[in-house]
């Protein structure tokens, strides 16, 4: 997957940068132009064209902070210093040009779905999230707990998913409640999960806090508690986790001075040490621990009077060598299966398991 992934960037890359403007600003514009192309073959495939643009800027920007700036030029010692404008960039022919031609090819290159699983994949939850906020919060549907969150979220990835499906060979499945066990012990549900099947597979909580529920204590740590499965289910058998949250309840936003908002913090910006253990003893959650492998960072999107969040979870970051598990299983859905064609179909589980898909 990593050569795969490193092929695909050099050819995005070569494509958008290996044709040069017939007219340049200054001298040393063609050279800050290498520069940035090089930048760019040892970045993971954008995925989209959101991504892409932001990157383009933020390491244009972090270029030109190596020179020397001078109104609207920008003056670099390592460049060759032939003609009068050796050395120098002319800012604005990046603004009005450079960065625009740029942005417009890589877009070009955009226009067909990519074949690689792995930014299909990312594709598809990237959009149904999108399409999911939206509706939220034009009241597309009635949703004012978790339950109703998973099942339309579950449609609109099984929708996208299978919108995704390129050849005859492809089949995009979505569970719900997959069954789980030894997760620290205990049998866990695992809220969503998707998969190209044979080819890629992710694993997803969710979770949806209001105001009018309180419990921002417990909360917080439920939402660790959630990360760490996920962690821990892909360390054995999903390629990718992905954690989504919504709250209206702004204690999980802000920065807390005291309590377990510190312990177990989520307020936004906030970044988590990698290999850190977090632990609990309130009441109600008593004796909860919790290990995190990787860092994550907080960054809620306020749409609204509502927060979003969403982190993804990447096996290939886990130390193969040092296993976060062992003997984990996973049982399959839990009742019903969505398939690329929407039918819901039985899947093997006991009457007296959790059964929260009634309704999709």
């Amino acid at each position: 997957m990593a050569s795969e992934k490193t092929r695909i960037n050099k050819e995005i890359t070569m494509e958008i940068f290996k044709t040069k403007p017939e007219q340049w600003g200054l001298r040393g514009d063609p050279e800050l132009w290498n520069r940035l192309s090089k930048k760019f073959e040892n970045f993971d495939d954008p995925k989209n064209e959101i991504e892409f643009n932001k990157k383009l800027d933020f390491e244009f920007h972090e270029l030109l902070k190596k020179g020397k700036r001078k109104s609207d030029t920008v003056w670099f010692e390592d460049f060759s210093q032939s003609g009068m404008s050796g050395g120098q960039v002319y800012i604005k022919w990046w603004t009005n040009k450079g960065l625009p031609l740029l942005k417009e090819r890589y877009s070009s290159t955009m226009k067909t779905i990519p074949f690689e699983y792995k930014k299909r994949l990312d594709d598809v939850t990237s959009s149904a999230w999108t399409i999911f906020k939206s509706q939220f919060i034009h009241n597309r549907h009635n949703i004012t707990k978790e339950a109703p969150f998973q099942h339309h979220f579950a449609d609109i990835i099984r929708q996208v998913g299978n919108l995704y499906c390129l050849n005859r060979e492809d089949v995009f499945l979505v569970d719900l409640e997959t069954k789980c066990t030894d997760i620290r012990g205990k049998t866990k549900y695992l809220d969503i999960t998707c998969e190209f099947v044979n080819q890629i597979s992710c694993a997803i909580e969710l979770k949806f806090k209001t105001a009018v529920q309180g419990a921002q204590d417990y909360g917080r740590i439920d939402f660790y508690v959630d990360i760490e499965a996920l962690e821990l289910v892909c360390a054995e058998k999903y390629d990718i986790g992905k954690f989504y949250a919504i709250t209206n309840s702004t204690p999980y936003i802000n920065k807390s001075k005291v309590g377990i908002g510190t312990i177990f913090p989520t307020h936004n910006g906030h970044i988590t040490e990698p290999n850190k253990t977090y632990s609990s003893n309130i009441k109600g959650r008593k004796d909860v621990v919790v290990h995190l492998k990787t860092s994550y960072t907080f960054n809620w999107e306020k749409i609204n009077n509502w927060y979003f969040l969403e982190l993804t979870i990447d096996r290939n970051k886990f130390d193969k060598h040092q296993p976060l598990t062992r003997g984990l299983a996973i049982v399959g859905g839990d009742k019903t299966r969505i398939s690329t064609l929407g039918t819901l179909l039985n899947f093997g589980s006991s009457s007296t398991e959790r059964n929260r898909t009634a309704g999709i």
